[in-house]
């Protein structure tokens, strides 16, 4: 991804990746020997990161499996030390998002107003099927994409991405 180093509009890629890339140091320096200043930095850098990109949120996830995969689960005094503060700024930049801009999605974007609660989680389940096969196999990719939008569970194309999305997981 080499646009995230020659495109100064890449920028943000690059931040973000950097101040997940401190956070998680300051994570791991924290865990072997506790301090209040590792803490704080930790915090700050989670907090520069997510105003710098949004995928910065996807860091506390990130932590929670490398616990699990680590066999251990956060204690009460961790979730409230780490995780506590790390849901609060994570809160702070959605309510300062939200302010900015209004909503997460303009209505000038949404062409399918017409479509109702259970046929947008529908073609939510059918876009992320199309996402993962569009990942692990990139053939005939292109920057223009048509969305064709599933109406009911009688589409062919939702039981497909069923499939595909619990072939994902079952694999996982």
């Amino acid at each position: 991804n080499t646009e995230a180093v020659s495109w100064i509009s890449g920028i943000t890629d690059v931040t973000c990746g950097l101040f997940f890339l401190l956070s998680f140091y300051f994570f791991l320096s924290d865990e072997e020997t506790p301090s209040v200043g590792k803490l704080v930095a930790l915090q700050l850098c989670f907090f520069v990161g997510m105003f710098s990109k949004e995928t910065m949120a996807t860091f506390i996830p990130v932590l929670l499996i490398y616990q699990w995969l680590r066999g251990t689960l956060p204690s009460r005094r961790q979730a409230l030390r780490i995780y506590l503060p790390l849901f609060l700024i994570l809160l702070t930049y959605l309510a300062v998002r939200i302010s900015a801009i209004g909503s997460f999605t303009s209505q000038d974007q949404i062409r399918y107003e017409s479509l109702g609660w259970f046929q947008g989680i529908l073609n939510q389940i059918v876009l992320l099927s199309e996402y993962f096969r569009m990942f692990l196999f990139p053939l005939n990719l292109s920057a223009h994409h048509v969305f064709d939008p599933v109406l009911s569970l009688s589409d062919l194309r939702f039981w497909l991405a069923v499939l595909i999305l619990a072939s994902i997981v079952l694999g996982c």
